[in-house]
């Protein structure tokens, strides 16, 4: 019998699973001298048959082990465990869920399961960093990181469990609660919690690392890679992941809700492209084609004197998640127009091809230009 369940609170275990399962669409479908059988109202399957002791003054020796049973059913139909399922029916509060992914890696020297002491601990380390990173972008999309971490991160990271080894090479499983959430945003959508969004993140960044390696993608699109929650310390974590010689190939397998499993291969011969990555990121350089820069004029130039010739301009505005000082060259016509903002005190937008490097960037190649009322700028 679990440890969380008291056999005096028999009466009550039922009568709070059964509100649960009339909660979530179940129904009873029998009743027998000692123990009732419910099902879902909708497409009921055998696995989805859980048992029940009936609710009664005459207590059975296996009435608990009943109870036990049903709620180990219930966690794996729901993707959660044990402990969450009786939080859920005892508190009344949302499902948690769990979430594996799995990191495998694969060279001659750990084809047993063995691994080096410091290997494995190199490796657990940078496990723990790769999700951290992801968690860090999920936060906030940034080319790179410092050490920081919010209270979200902390008590992400400090949830998640190291699970047991497998055969196969050398592999470290990780599970993480998937917490719900009852809040509704503006559209009276459920807001996802910060777990539900790392964890979509963790898959969307795969993704985007096997492009990356596998098709040469995103290799001069910096942009994208930090809106897809790319980092230079995600890449060097993934790189260290091959190990201290970088001699091993890396298999993440995520574990879905739906039991299948996703892999995602990186060949440690494909690794440099994540370097040539990681270094661009770490340089914060990057360019944005038909890009709109929008706000106020901060300062203007004329090389003649006379503010109505053309001359050169400087609009400051975040990008990427941080606030950048945008110099733009304009021509007679559309250095008037900025002149215009700076009397009407009012913003200007500007399209072209903008090259940015760190906190600086000059847009060129302009194809649109006009002033535009106060508003509030998002970023990108």
């Amino acid at each position: 019998m679990s440890k969380l369940l008291d056999v005096n609170k028999i009466a009550y275990y039922i009568e709070m699973i059964e509100k649960f399962l009339s909660d979530h669409d179940w129904h009873r479908l029998k009743e027998y001298d000692t123990f009732s059988v419910w099902n879902l109202k909708e497409n009921p399957t055998f696995k989805t048959d859980i048992r029940l002791p009936i609710n009664s003054n005459n207590e059975y020796a296996d009435d608990i082990d009943l109870i036990e049973e049903a709620i180990n059913k219930l966690a794996i139909i729901f993707n959660s465990n044990f402990e969450f399922i009786l939080q859920s029916i005892i508190n009344k509060q949302p499902i948690t869920s769990v979430s594996k992914i799995s990191f495998r890696v694969i060279s001659d020297d750990v084809m047993k399961g063995n691994i080096p002491l410091d290997e494995g601990i190199n490796l657990i380390t940078n496990v723990k960093k790769f999700i951290e990173n992801i968690a860090k972008a999920t936060e906030t999309k940034k080319p790179s990181f410092t050490n920081y971490k919010s209270k979200d991160i902390m008590d992400f990271m400090g949830s998640i469990q190291l699970g047991q080894t497998e055969i196969g090479s050398y592999i470290v499983n990780l599970h993480y609660p998937i917490s719900q959430t009852d809040t509704l945003d503006n559209i009276n959508k459920v807001e996802q919690s910060f777990s539900e969004c790392v964890d979509n993140d963790i898959e969307i960044g795969l993704k985007t690392l096997t492009e990356i390696v596998n098709e040469n993608k995103y290799i001069d699109d910096i942009a994208t890679l930090v809106k897809k929650g790319i980092s230079a310390n995600l890449c060097d974590s993934l790189i260290d992941l091959t190990g201290l010689s970088q001699n091993r190939d890396v298999e993440i397998i995520l574990h879905n809700k739906t039991k299948k499993l996703t892999p995602f291969y990186f060949d440690k011969t494909r690794i440099s492209l994540i370097k040539k990555i990681s270094k661009k990121l770490y340089q914060d350089e990057f360019i944005l084609d038909n890009f709109t820069v929008t706000g106020y004029v901060v300062d203007r130039h004329s090389l003649s004197g006379n503010l109505l010739e053309g001359g050169k301009i400087s609009i400051k505005m975040p990008i990427l998640y941080k606030m950048r000082n945008i110099d733009i060259d304009l021509n007679t016509e559309q250095y008037y127009m900025a002149n215009e903002a700076v009397k009407l005190a009012s913003q200007i937008s500007i399209t072209g091809k903008l090259s940015i490097k760190k906190a600086t960037g000059t847009l060129v190649n302009i194809s649109d230009i006009k002033i535009v009322e106060q508003k509030e700028i998002n970023f990108v």
